[in-house]
């Protein structure tokens, strides 16, 4: 065993199994340091079992670590992480058979391919390429079903790491004719550097995207507080006022009634009742995030003339992100008072919205008419649409989904809280 070579090997599948597991899983990392620690002992493990282990019992060792490492310290679902690890370990296997199958086409003997020699270099740089390039293609396709975009976003990479594995190619046959092993060997492990370099830019430049996109989020929600604060003072001002004039109601009714006013008792009475019921227009769930884009939501609508029939219930203290909240209630709202704008008012469009929690499981469902036109989405924000709804779901272990029957729409989430 060369030992240079397989430490180099071996510390490329670490900056790989992270790459790949934090695509996929997705954990809350516990700080830095932690995670430094898990993969130097990744790394340890690996350098272990590769000189002393078998195969097979070196991947159930090395499984039974990163199972224990997502599922135990950092919570990741069971059934994701045993299934994430299968992948990484199968594509890991396919990289190595077809590295050995492009070797053995560029007439690099067996025994050198398994020795130590610039032969296992080459051969050890291209199944860690290919390795990288089905991860990658893995990665897109498993984060498919939340972003639509995903596998645009890894064409960049698809390419790079293609190119990456033909100029490999190129360069074996100059050595061949050449027998320069230092310059081979420093382009070799190089072109491995890039391709590991540009993928983490690439992540990088993903999540600033993401991080704005949150900034804006977070922004909008801001304002929609800002607006129920003062909603809630005005309310406060109108419930004192009122109560400040009740005795004068009264009086005036008793006198109406003494001098056999009826008409003009029972109108002020109306009077009362409307004043009153003016003060029921705002939501109280007792949760202050959860009201504020509700009653933001609730007054867009009035202000179109589209009703919507509310049924609440939920604990004052949801353990909810309030950012993932707005991005749910914000954007579906949103999206349902939109399609109702597109419908004619003698069609008479509202909108049926449900918030209620048992336990740990909270339910939330709207619906609305589906328009006979595609409704044109206003603003940066609802550009976002679904697509954030769908990644605030996962994030939070719950169940989305879309249904339209009998022409109504009608989006259902389900969260453990």
């Amino acid at each position: 065993m060369n030992i240079p070579i397989e430490t180099y090997t071996i510390l490329v599948e670490c900056v790989l199994a992270f790459y790949y597991f934090h695509q996929t899983l997705r954990p809350v990392y516990p700080s830095v340091w932690k995670m430094l620690g898990i993969y130097v002992c990744y790394f340890g493990l690996l350098l272990f079992t590769t000189a002393y282990t078998p195969l097979f019992p070196r991947l159930g060792i090395i499984g039974l670590f990163l199972f224990l490492c997502y599922y135990e310290y950092l919570k990741r679902p069971a059934f994701q992480t045993i299934y994430a690890i299968i992948l990484f370990f199968a594509a890991a296997m396919f990289a190595d058979l077809i590295s050995g199958f492009i070797l053995a086409k560029l007439g690099i003997p067996i025994d050198e391919i398994m020795g130590i020699s610039v032969g296992r270099l080459v051969y050890n740089t291209t199944a860690k390429l290919t390795h990288m390039l089905l991860l990658v293609i893995l990665s897109a396709c498993t984060q498919l079903h939340y972003d639509s975009h995903a596998l645009l976003h890894a064409i960049p990479l698809i390419l790079c790491n293609t190119a990456s594995i033909f100029i490999l190619s190129v360069q074996f046959e100059s050595f061949m004719s050449t027998k320069q092993y230092i310059p081979f060997a420093i382009s070799t492990i190089g072109m491995l550097l890039i391709n590991i370099v540009i993928c983490s830019y690439t992540e990088f430049v993903k999540r600033t995207y993401e991080l704005q996109k949150r900034e804006l989020c977070m922004e909008e929600q801001l304002k929609h507080q800002e607006k129920y604060y003062q909603d809630v003072i005005v309310h406060q001002e109108e419930s004192r006022s009122l109560w400040h004039d009740m005795k004068k109601y009264m009086l005036a009714m008793e006198t109406l009634v003494s001098e056999n006013h009826q008409a003009e008792a029972a109108q002020q009475l109306t009077s009362l009742k409307k004043n009153f019921e003016s003060l029921d227009h705002m939501i109280h769930t007792g949760n202050p995030i959860v009201d504020g884009i509700l009653n933001y939501g609730m007054k867009k609508a009035q202000n179109a003339d589209i009703p919507i029939d509310f049924d609440l219930w939920i604990d004052p203290d949801l353990k909810v992100s309030p950012l993932d909240f707005y991005i749910i209630l914000g954007n579906t709202m949103d999206n349902a008072i939109e399609a109702c704008c597109a419908i004619p008012d003698t069609e008479s469009p509202s909108i049926t919205c449900t918030l209620r929690q048992k336990n740990h499981i909270l339910f939330y469902e709207i619906s609305n008419p589906v328009p006979s036109s595609p409704v044109k989405k206003a603003g940066n924000i609802h550009g976002y649409g679904l697509e954030n709804v769908k990644e605030c779901v996962r994030r939070n272990n719950g169940f989305f989904s879309i249904n339209t029957e009998n022409q109504t729409f009608r989006v259902t989430i389900t969260l453990n809280v």
